[in-house]
């Protein structure tokens, strides 16, 4: 009897400047691997209308192999790589996800700037202590032009805080230290499960945070592609 098997699938599909729409789905047996399928209209339906064509509305069925990419570059099977999160600017395509191959939890990365066809040969960890010494999960990408952020939650100083890292040149460099945004001071209190919003240089990021006793959500904003950002972060709630 085959294992059950896992799948993620992002609603709300990115669309490239070529016209056709990005979606990521895990489908593999645990441990998962990560797979990015091109939809180019598939079911009848135009490229930004997945599954039009089908009377329940779900997505078609998963194209041939050919179209699928693994994007983890560690050992197929290896460990557990999950939750991506995708992002397109123009032609390059930005994923991120949480990977176990280190032990504990890790963000990493991986890009195509030919619309998904070709990716690097070694993905990219973003989290910049040692591999593995602490958890890292919940990223979210987000992407504008050259620019690209990822954020996620780390528990590296105790309690979860919100870290960065970001490139400036469409994902090939990034930062060789990530920062941390919450300004509560490091491991003071649990702040987890960030979003963001990239426009161009400006990003602006969100999170739930317990400093008060009980979750609040908190912000934070650089102007300057992360260079700095507010002194003092703002709860927003009420």
């Amino acid at each position: 009897e085959r294992p059950a098997m896992a799948e993620r699938r992002q609603d709300a599909l990115p669309i490239a400047r070529s016209g056709r729409a990005y979606a990521h789905r895990v489908r593999a047996r645990l441990p998962c691997l990560l797979a990015l399928v091109l939809l180019t209209g598939c079911g009848g339906g135009s490229p930004a209308t997945p599954g039009a064509g089908s009377p329940d509305g779900d997505p078609t069925p998963l194209p041939p192999p050919s179209l699928l990419r693994r994007l983890d570059t560690d050992t197929p099977g290896a460990a557990l790589s999950f939750a991506p999160q995708i992002g397109v600017a123009g032609e390059v395509v930005h994923v991120a996800w949480t990977d176990r191959r280190a032990g504990e939890l890790d963000i990493h990365y991986n890009r195509s700037s030919d619309g998904g066809d070709a990716w690097l040969t070694e993905d990219i960890r973003l989290d910049t202590d040692g591999a593995g010494f602490a958890t890292s999960a919940a990223a979210r990408l987000g992407a504008s032009g050259e620019t690209v952020f990822v954020v996620w939650h780390d528990d590296r100083g105790g309690p979860n805080d919100i870290r960065f890292n970001r490139s400036l040149d469409g994902g090939r460099t990034w930062l060789t230290g990530d920062r941390r945004i919450d300004t509560d001071g490091l491991g003071a209190s649990n702040s987890r499960e960030p979003d963001l919003v990239v426009d161009g240089l400006r990003v602006f990021v969100v999170w739930r945070d317990e400093r008060d006793g009980s979750f609040g959500v908190h912000f934070n904003r650089s102007l300057d592609g992360g260079d700095t950002w507010l002194a003092q972060d703002v709860r927003i709630d009420g």
